[in-house]
């Protein structure tokens, strides 16, 4: 599931955002990463305030939905000096035990 815009009019998704945040929860991680990685992108060029208010619970509804597949891995991706405009896959994709983020 992407963020389907052109580069430069979030006005698509801004039409979609409260049903996107609804269904973020039938999202594979890895889409979840990327509408994460997109939404950041359509942030920056929202104009209106409407828009940013949209695309902030949109967001809030990722984080949500990060927190409740793992709580750990959120806090290690916040935690962490990388970029929250990136996407976070590398601390949501599946370890082995032994393994750590």
């Amino acid at each position: 599931m992407a963020l389907h815009a052109q580069p430069d009019d979030p006005r698509p998704v801004m039409r979609y955002a409260d049903a996107l945040a609804d269904a973020c929860r039938d999202f594979s991680t890895l889409e979840l990463c990327l509408v994460w990685r997109q939404s950041f992108a359509l942030s920056r060029r929202a104009q209106k305030a409407e828009d940013k208010l949209r695309l902030i619970r949109l967001r809030q509804a990722f984080l949500d939905e990060f927190q409740r597949r793992d709580p750990e891995a959120l806090q290690a991706w916040l935690s962490s000096p990388v970029s929250p405009e990136l996407a976070p896959i590398a601390y949501f994709e599946p370890r082995m035990p032994h393994e750590s983020v």
